[in-house]
């Protein structure tokens, strides 16, 4: 009887236990089911469980649900941080930071594996409307990604001084399928941040850089697009990149800036193009090109080969005075020199000519069009190249200029009743004659009377955006600095 009473005891038991396990499972399905509004994690059963997800629509939901290894799938449309009120920012989660989003700024802390990924219904913008803000930052977020999302300041090109993604003291961040816009200082601002990877992103109007890596190593950008940037790559510190199979275009300023001696980047089967001022692969010891399409260099042009259109054309002019006509202003002078010199039974072909020289410094050489040394010191135009054609620098039918050296010209200009004279010189790449002084007086010189001389750094003749000076007119005659002379080639040589 114990015994069959012992069996009834485990039967029962037995019976209970099995009740109790399908009224959980069916609990479990209830609550499961019940997660899928947004903002609501879903959790799965099996072996292996996947990492919780949500879905946002608004920018305020959004900053409520950062967490480590949450994933985030954003619904299309703008996620503008500036648009937030004081009270949805208070709300803010713990791993947001509230200051940067009072300024329009979306700064995540310490959430390793975050992801955060565009809903394929249509395109994810993450934007700002300060320029002064960068639009997301990720700080401690070990393993983040990013996926498919648009991110940019909503602002004019040019007036920003923020970053569009920074990057700080992360491991493994990865960036796929995203756009980054500018305006934008720099597209992606890297530090400490190893194993970076961006791939299929393009990055383009950035006013500093494509990117900016420090003290990053083993980074990789893959199958990218970086187009129309006012600056290329700016790398420091122990820093490794790989960009490979990227397209290069229509980027302005050199390859690279800030590099140091422990800088590496290699570019594999890369395609360059229209980028003017990158410099060629020789000039960055720190970079290595593998199978890229580089353009073509430009087979170099002599100055006198690229000059030599305009000197012949001044050779016709001087070589038959009366025979000939002018259109520039250039020109109209060497004509009215060229015959003053036949009324004066001299040879204008010996006495007016041409010199090539780098008076600038920049490397490309100036011509200069005017008397030799022997005659005068007059000079009447000055050209530089502009890839690799020439540009009037200057050509002034009343003024005339005489060389002081050191890429420095004294000015003089005949008015109708006064003058003026002052200090011009070169810019550094030589395309522009900068003010350094200028005085003049509208007055009648000739007249006997007292004058007004006026001073301004702009070569300006109007006496409202000048200062007063004392000069008397015997001062005024008295400035004579003292020339250089040019090593004038005469025309009778260009024969």
């Amino acid at each position: 009887m114990r015994k069959w009473n012992t069996l009834c005891l485990l039967l029962l038991l037995l019976t209970v236990l099995t009740a109790c396990g399908q009224a959980q499972g069916t609990e479990q399905e209830t609550e499961q089911g019940t997660k899928e509004n947004p903002g609501v994690a879903e959790t799965e059963t099996g072996a292996e469980a996947a990492a919780d997800t949500i879905t946002v629509s608004t920018v305020a939901e959004l900053i409520t649900v950062i967490a480590p290894d949450a994933h985030i799938i954003l619904k299309s449309g703008d996620y503008n941080f500036s648009k937030l009120t004081e009270e949805e920012i208070e709300s803010c989660g713990g791993y947001v930071n509230p200051d940067a989003l009072s300024w329009g700024g979306f700064s995540v802390y310490n959430a390793p594996g975050l992801t955060l990924e565009a809903e394929k219904s249509g395109p994810v913008r993450l934007i700002t409307e300060d320029g002064y803000a960068d639009v997301m930052t990720l700080t401690l977020c070990d393993g983040a990604t990013l996926k498919g999302l648009i991110l940019g300041h909503e602002i004019e090109k040019g007036v920003c001084d923020a970053d569009v993604l920074q990057i700080d003291t992360c491991e493994d961040v990865t960036v796929e399928e995203c756009v980054l816009f500018g305006c934008g200082a720099n597209g992606i601002w890297a530090e400490n941040a190893d194993r970076l990877t961006v791939t299929k992103t393009d990055i383009y109007e950035c006013t500093s850089s494509i990117f900016s890596l420090v003290d990053t190593g083993e980074a990789v950008f893959d199958g990218c697009r970086f187009y129309d940037n006012d600056g290329m790559f700016f790398l420091w510190g122990e820093t490794e990149a790989l960009v490979r199979d990227t397209e290069i275009f229509q980027n302005r300023n050199p390859l690279l800036e800030g590099y140091s001696e422990d800088v590496r980047i290699t570019f594999r089967d890369c395609t360059f193009r229209d980028d003017p001022d990158m410099g060629a692969p020789e000039d960055w010891p720190c970079a290595v090109f593998e199978n890229c399409e580089l353009p073509a260099a430009p087979a170099p042009v002599s100055a006198e080969t690229a000059y030599e259109g305009l000197i012949q054309r001044y050779r016709q002019i001087v070589a038959d005075p009366d025979g000939s006509s002018a259109e520039t202003a250039g020109e109209r002078c060497v004509l009215t020199a060229a015959r003053d010199m036949r009324e004066w039974d001299e040879n204008p072909l010996t006495t007016l000519g041409y010199a090539v020289e780098d008076l600038s410094g920049d490397g490309v050489p100036e011509l200069v069009i005017g008397f030799l040394p022997d005659h005068s010191i007059l000079q009447y135009a000055v050209y530089t190249l502009v890839d690799e054609q020439p540009q009037v620098v200057f050509e002034d039918e009343k003024g005339s200029l005489g060389y002081l050296g050191n890429g420095s010209f004294h000015y003089v200009v005949s008015l109708t009743t006064g003058m003026g004279q002052g200090t011009v010189s070169l810019s550094q790449d030589g395309a522009q004659l900068l003010w350094e002084d200028f005085y003049f007086t509208l007055d009648d010189i000739f007249g006997g009377g007292a004058v007004a001389i006026y001073h301004n750094t702009t070569g300006s003749l109007d006496p409202a955006e000048s200062e007063l000076t004392d000069w008397t007119m015997e001062y005024f005659y008295a400035w004579e600095p003292e020339y250089e002379n040019l090593p004038m080639i005469p025309f009778s040589a260009a024969d």
